[in-house]
């Protein structure tokens, strides 16, 4: 017999009869080795599943539905997200507070059914913050650690837990600083005598830069790439005056899904040496409901790549999915990547050492790079930057040459009273396209932006397709 007893629909009290929780399966516990996430036995591991509240607001018919629509979809992780523990003075959190019966309880009844957890310390309510961490850990940090260090020494022996997730989406004050509370909380952890995957948020790469800022078994993860698209959670400066119908839209979810795996990260493995994890794929309502969707299209590109180059995908969320669509997940899977997952592992095809190449990583619609002069060569992540399908300029950046076919829209955001760019104004949006024999120089006295895409998209296959 399992009790929940629920007091609101973001807490809940800690009664639970937990006397039985039925057969455990043998899960291997997991490390880190080069970029891979490993088993015991050397095996690299493709951590795939979805997440949400660590007990689905105390719902066990939803807790037990996530696990099902896992199992039959082949993936083989849930993520739990949880908040740190507060006093009661603070305002209530979106998930729910982390009390140790309770996890006890759904790690339980995930091992039971072979399903490995992520320990996603989701957000930090003590303000009113959106994810409230900014302003937090300068004050708070010590709570939030020992939060962590209570999760170690109660479940450092526990293989079922494949990572834990230190802090959702948290950016300090500066880089420095926030590999710092990253730094203290791993240590804090590591005195207790465990060694599960830690994994810190990558953001837009200012903070983790290179391989020796990385520790042991450590990964990180990266939660989305650029906006391109009108719909939700792609919409922004690519098609922001078209609707969901457009057919623009597809080829805002093709540079999505390029630049999310492309420009962030495989070229973020390469540059750490370290596994990332896309942390968070997002389906919303309307997506929920179309599986014609541009979102719904984008996120399968992304699966795509993500198991063509060995990279552990997350989706959020399962609460909204149980909600408005409780089909939508097994569809998506069957519909759009083919059917179940058959195997834990990543495949022997992907290579175990691999680079990257920005120009000649396979972006969809096409790479930029093939349309521009390769003696342009520079990329700068700060700046200046030059992406598989986009480049970024500021002002006073030598002259650019694209050569067609292809069609670029050209946008320069800034405000000429202002001495330097103002990121808030378009002040020039032009869209160019260019015949066979046809060139341009793109110039620029502001910040601006050019994407590309085909005239008539040819599409590059993907590696092993």
């Amino acid at each position: 017999m399992i009790m929940l007893i629920v007091t609101s629909s973001a807490q809940m009290t800690s009664s639970v009869n937990i006397s039985s929780y039925g057969a455990i399966k043998v899960l291997l516990p997991l490390h880190v080795s080069g970029m891979w996430i490993v088993d015991a036995n050397g095996n690299r591991v493709q951590l795939r599943g979805a997440g949400g509240d660590y007990v689905a607001y105390g719902n066990t018919a939803w807790l037990q539905q996530y696990i099902q629509w896992m199992k039959k979809t082949g993936c083989n992780s849930i993520r739990l997200a949880f908040t740190v523990p507060n006093n009661g003075s603070w305002s209530s959190p979106s998930q729910t507070q982390y009390d140790p019966t309770l996890m006890d309880y759904v790690l339980s009844l995930l091992q039971q059914n072979g399903l490995y957890a992520i320990l996603d310390c989701h957000e930090y309510y003590a303000i009113n913050d959106t994810q409230g961490w900014t302003s937090v850990l300068p004050t708070y940090e010590q709570a939030w650690i020992n939060c962590w260090v209570s999760i170690a020494n109660r479940y450092k022996n526990n293989p079922a837990i494949a990572i834990y997730q230190l802090a959702n989406e948290f950016v300090g004050p500066n880089a420095t600083m926030t590999r710092q509370y990253f730094y203290d909380c791993i240590n804090a952890i590591r005195a207790t005598g465990d060694n599960h995957i830690v994994m810190c948020y990558y953001w837009t790469g200012e903070v983790w830069t290179s391989p020796d800022q990385i520790l042991p078994n450590m990964c990180v993860d990266i939660h989305g790439g650029y906006n391109f698209g009108h719909t939700v959670f792609r919409g922004g400066n690519w098609f922001p005056e078209d609707d969901i119908s457009s057919p623009n839209q597809n080829i805002a979810a093709e540079l999505y899904a390029s630049c999310l795996i492309g420009d962030y990260v495989q070229n973020a493995r390469a540059t750490l040496g370290c596994p990332v994890v896309i942390g968070e794929l997002t389906f919303y309502p309307p997506a929920l409901n179309n599986m014609s969707a541009p979102d719904v299209y984008c996120d399968q590109l992304v699966v795509e790549m993500a198991e063509q180059y060995g990279i552990p995908w997350i989706q959020w969320e399962l609460d909204a999915w149980i909600q408005y669509a409780p089909t939508f997940w097994t569809d998506f899977v069957n519909q759009k990547l083919g059917g179940a997952f058959t195997s834990p592992y990543v495949p022997d095809s992907v290579p175990v050492t691999q680079t990257f190449d920005m120009k000649t990583f396979p972006a969809l619609p096409f790479n930029i790079w093939q349309h521009m002069d390769a003696s342009q060569d520079f990329i700068n992540y700060a700046y200046n930057v030059k992406g598989t399908n986009m480049v970024y300029k500021t002002e006073g950046v030598y002259p650019l040459s694209f050569h067609g076919p292809c069609t670029l829209r050209v946008q320069t955001w800034g405000d000429e009273s202002k001495s330097q760019p103002y990121w808030g104004t378009v002040s020039s949006d032009t869209i160019i396209t260019l015949a066979a024999n046809e060139t341009l120089d793109a110039t620029a006295q502001l910040n601006t932006v050019i994407y590309a895409w085909a005239n008539s998209p040819t599409y590059l296959p993907l590696p092993n397709s």
